[in-house]
């Protein structure tokens, strides 16, 4: 007689154990650097700010003030950093170096401040818009908005040169380099480049 074994209903029974899943592969250094970055300077939204109604109405007003201005400045400096310690700051020279774009006199322009034209064309691009149809200018910023990240990023190099520039200018004039010395002569007001690219006098004739 043969006799058959039973499992109890309720004994356990033996499965394969499922794979652990892999984890996630490790990050680079560089995409590391790049998540972080994007967490602490998000620059979403940034254009449509820029290029809002009243910011463009104040680069047009800058522009306007600064072809009107005199290219050669008022006739006194207005940096107290420049009027205490003889040192020019990060932004002396911006200003007479926009108003020397504006009215044409780029030589000038670039002794005052090698950025100034930056700012110039940055008041005449954003300034215009100020004048355009409201449709117009929302076209502008739909289309230039998904460039927010870049251009951020553009305006912290940008931040970084100019007081990189500005550091480098200190040291010159703390120096006595030849080309900066007039920052202290003559409170950075009339430089001496100012007459170097003048015409000569015409001669009269007898």
């Amino acid at each position: 007689m043969t006799t058959t074994a039973h499992t109890p209903a309720d004994a356990p029974t033996s499965s394969p154990t499922p794979p652990t899943p892999p984890g996630p592969a490790p990050r680079s250094i560089g995409s590391r650097v790049a998540h972080w970055y994007a967490r602490v300077f998000d620059f979403q939204g940034m254009t449509r700010g820029v290029l809002s109604r009243p910011s463009a109405i104040v680069c047009l007003i800058g522009a306007i003030t600064g072809y009107f201005l005199p290219a050669t400045g008022i006739g006194m400096s207005t940096c107290g950093m420049l009027r205490i310690f003889g040192l020019p700051c990060p932004g002396c020279g911006l200003t007479r170096s926009v108003s020397s774009f504006l009215q044409g006199h780029f030589v000038w322009s670039f002794h005052y401040h090698p950025l100034g034209w930056v700012f110039a064309v940055i008041f005449v691009l954003i300034g215009s818009t100020a004048l355009m149809p409201t449709r117009w200018r929302e076209a502008i910023i739909a289309r230039v908005t998904r460039y927010d990240q870049a251009l951020g990023s553009g305006f912290l190099i940008f931040c970084t040169l100019l007081l990189l520039y500005g550091f480098i200018r200190m040291g010159m004039v703390q120096m006595g380099a030849e080309s900066q010395r007039w920052w202290r002569e003559t409170e950075g007001t009339t430089p001496p480049f100012i007459h170097q690219h003048d015409p000569p006098p015409a001669q009269e004739s007898h």
